[in-house]
């Protein structure tokens, strides 16, 4: 075989895996319909971009491996069938994992059709080597053509015969559920789980830790996989898996050549999800906001004072409220000069960090001010989000015994953070419901991320929620039985259970349960569920 014509095999093939990155880039976003002539223009801008970025390196590969085969590379046959067979096997795999991944980013239909690809794609492995068996017995050059054709039209013929499940997302007004029949403090907690509240919580210094875990009602959240950090919290607060609020990714990618809608979930590969758009051709934009209203518009849009205060989450202008933009040095009188200088003394072992952990310090003061100015007296609904914590954890969270220097700070950090929660519990007063969530904890880096760092391909050890580990879910309050360990639940759960709580409606749109095991039997027994638009 000579080498040009393995050139052209290769970049053949490498065409090939363009049309399945296309397919599977369909699969995963729904929502873009394209037209007959958009699809075609896109069938050749794929192909193209499959056959200069991958048809290169099977170039390379190939050509090793027939140079490593001595004299007998000569007889070597072609090398597009066996390759496409491979590459769809391949596709196969990605199909099944991808649908595994993101069972949380789509529909049942949806979900299901990605996997219904992972047998096609080894069905179609199977009958292209068949099919060129069958051919190579006749050497008939005409079946041959054939089989190289059929290679090419099985992703478009499994695309038109199966097409992409429509989109389960559909824009929902902020239509108001009603009164609630108490106030309600929501804190959400970046990074908290339950290893590190158990804990701490059993300590005498942290007393706010110790009256959440003995007076109220808590259990694990499972936060689900991928992590995406602003699609977490955006589950929490609408009560809806991504699917249907449409918070998918961190960024969005515009082909307005194209497509007329911005691709947003992105398949994930080993090389990087964003290599496998074509280059030049797309330009990262913003994530489109969720198409779910939170909690606490519809509360707002019940007349309920409410303050969410820069709230994690992708939300349309308005939906969130900023926080206090003053300058740090007027946070001096609400930190304390005691506890100013001891967060400056165990931080100076770490120069590196200390800026960030003391700017995620001034950005909870401000907007635990910026609460109290707005909400002076808790008889609505407040929403704050604290992310101190999370950080210190993230870039100095003790990994073992002999990190005392690490463990300094985490006393100081928390001995912050209880009394946080015990200003915000003393202004909530007895009749408040009181939530704390963490929608994903952290933990120590996992296999891949430690492979990457000992190759130099990663960054320092920090502490991850990449991993995603379990969240948390804290209750407090009248009807949640106190000192009970509640069965794990979804992040899609805490929104509905909200509801419940304070004798709301439940959302049609929220496709949570009621944690009942966490709520008191005969507060059950006298509140009935009750569901509306």
């Amino acid at each position: 075989m000579r080498v040009s014509r393995l050139v052209i095999q290769s970049v053949g093939a490498g065409g090939l895996i363009g049309l399945l990155v296309l397919v599977l880039l369909l699969r995963l976003n729904p929502e873009v319909e394209p037209t007959a002539a958009q699809l075609a223009l896109a069938w050749l801008v794929w192909f193209c971009w499959g056959a200069l970025a991958c048809g290169s390196v099977l170039a390379i590969l190939t050509g090793a491996v027939v140079a490593l085969a001595g004299r007998r590379w000569r007889k070597t046959r072609g090398l597009f069938i066996p390759l496409s067979a491979a590459i769809f096997v391949v596709a196969a795999g990605t199909s099944r994992l991808n649908a595994d991944l993101h069972q949380a980013f789509l529909s049942g239909s949806g979900h299901r059709t990605l996997g219904q690809d992972a047998v096609s794609w080894l069905a179609a492995a199977v009958l292209v080597m068949l099919a060129n068996l069958w051919a190579g017995r006749r050497s008939s050059h005409l079946g041959r053509l054939a089989v190289v054709v059929l290679v090419f039209a099985l992703p478009l013929l499994r695309l038109v015969w199966q097409p992409t499940p429509g989109p389960g997302e559909h824009p929902v007004a902020a239509n108001p559920l009603g009164a609630p029949s108490r106030p309600l403090l929501v804190i959400g907690v970046e990074g908290l789980d339950a290893n590190f509240l158990l804990a701490n919580a059993a300590s005498d210094r942290f007393p706010s830790l110790q009256r959440l875990v003995n007076e109220g009602s808590w259990g694990v959240l499972h936060p689900g996989r991928p992590f995406l950090r602003r699609s977490l919290w955006t589950t929490t607060a609408t009560g809806a898996y991504p699917h249907r609020h449409g918070v998918k990714s961190r960024w969005a990618w515009e082909l307005p050549s194209l497509f007329s809608q911005p691709i947003r979930l992105l398949p994930w590969t080993p090389a990087g999800s964003g290599w496998l758009l074509p280059w030049g051709l797309t330009h990262r934009v913003p994530t489109p906001p969720s198409l779910l209203p939170p909690l606490w518009q519809r509360l707002r849009a019940a007349g309920v004072p409410t303050a969410a205060i820069e709230w994690p989450g992708v939300w349309a202008p308005g939906v969130i409220q900023p926080r206090d933009r003053r300058a740090p040095e007027a946070e001096d009188v609400d930190l304390g000069a005691d506890f100013r200088s001891s967060l400056e003394a165990v931080l100076e072992p770490f120069p590196s960090d200390r800026d960030a952990i003391w700017a995620s310090v001034l950005d909870d003061l401000a907007e635990l001010r910026t609460a109290r100015e707005r909400q002076p007296q808790l008889t609505g609904t407040v929403w704050v989000y604290l992310r101190a914590l999370g950080t210190f954890r993230h870039l100095l969270q003790p990994r073992g015994a002999a990190d005392t220097a690490e463990r300094a700070v985490q006393e100081v950090m928390l001995e912050l953070f209880d009394a946080q929660l015990h200003s915000l519990l003393a202004e909530a007063g007895p009749d408040a419901l009181v939530v704390v969530v963490s929608p994903y904890g952290l933990a120590a880096p996992g296999p891949w991320e430690r492979l990457k760092r000992l190759l130099g391909a990663g960054g320092s050890w920090h502490t991850s929620a990449r991993s995603c580990p379990d969240g948390i879910l804290i209750l407090l309050g009248r009807g949640v039985v106190p000192g009970q360990r509640a069965r794990a639940a979804q992040l899609v759960d805490v929104t509905p259970t909200l509801c419940y709580l304070l004798r709301l409606p439940v959302a049609q749109s929220m496709e949570g349960r009621v944690i009942l095991d966490a709520i008191d039997p005969h507060y059950l027994a006298i509140t009935p569920l009750r569901v509306v638009d």
